[in-house]
């Protein structure tokens, strides 16, 4: 005589677990799966000068397809710099990166006659413009068209002055019109261009 167990299992039973079972581990392995780590600039980067490690910062973020166009952690080479300024918080393109300097250009840092305007940030291109003084009065002259401006430096402490140092990228001849109006004291403005 056989003896009977149990009832056989429906096949849409062993479906529906087969197809539960699927759709876990696929989930487990899209969760468990590691985030790409790119970099960051944690203070503005500079034209013209290499990018330290202590600069960048990494930040895992999923970027799906535009993520080839920006550098991953490992990908950081030495000696490596950017072309433009590169702010703060900003993610680090491909396309910013050089291993050359421009040798016809310099930075020159100057405290202009009046605060610059909110536009006036890293980043930011500004013409340049000194007031002089002749027999018919004063006179503005333009020192530099269009400069790039690296950074704005504030001073700290008590008798810090209250308007920052610029830093621009310009030219060596304008380079040396700057120093020229330095030296000579004159008053010295910052205009931010369209």
């Amino acid at each position: 005589m056989a003896v009977r167990f149990g009832r056989r299992v429906p096949n849409w039973v062993l479906l529906v677990a087969g197809s539960l079972a699927v759709i876990t581990a696929l989930t487990v392995a899209a969760l468990t799966k590691p985030v790409p780590e790119y970099l960051v600039a944690a203070t503005s980067l500079k034209p013209g000068s290499p990018i330290q490690p202590e600069d960048l910062r990494t930040v895992a973020l999923d970027l799906k397809e535009i993520g080839e166009s920006y550098l991953l952690s490992e990908e950081l080479l030495p000696g490596v710099g950017v072309l433009r300024v590169v702010r703060e918080g900003e993610l680090i393109s491909k396309a910013d990166l050089t291993f050359e300097t421009n040798q016809e250009l310099t930075s020159i840092r100057f405290i202009p006659k009046l605060k610059p305007a909110d536009q006036v940030i890293p980043g930011a291109l500004v013409s340049v413009w000194k007031v002089i003084e002749t027999e018919d009065g004063q006179q503005v002259q333009q020192l530099v068209e269009s400069a790039e401006v690296l950074d704005l430096v504030y001073g700290e402490g008590l008798f810090a002055a209250e308007y920052p140092e610029l830093e621009l990228r310009v030219s060596w001849e304008q380079s040396a019109l700057l120093l020229q109006a330095v030296t000579a004291e004159s008053d010295i403005y910052v205009l931010p261009l369209p």
